[in-house]
């Protein structure tokens, strides 16, 4: 899952036979190109499948009074 500031977006690595976690809270700039999302990690290059996205609420987490 990859996070911004207003979209989660889940997503799958687009190749199968190179499966990888990437460390949780990384902290990435992605390139969206059709159902594709591209970024840099460490260096490494990565690219995954979109296979939904969420839009988020204004107020997540902030609670309801």
């Amino acid at each position: 899952m990859i996070r911004s500031s207003a979209v989660e977006y889940h997503v799958r690595q687009a190749k199968d036979s190179s499966k990888e976690l990437l460390p949780l809270r990384s902290k990435v700039e992605f390139v969206l190109a059709k159902d594709k999302m591209k970024f840099t990690l460490n260096g490494k290059k990565y690219e995954y499948r979109v296979v939904s996205e969420e839009a988020l609420e204004a107020n997540a987490g902030a609670g309801s009074h």
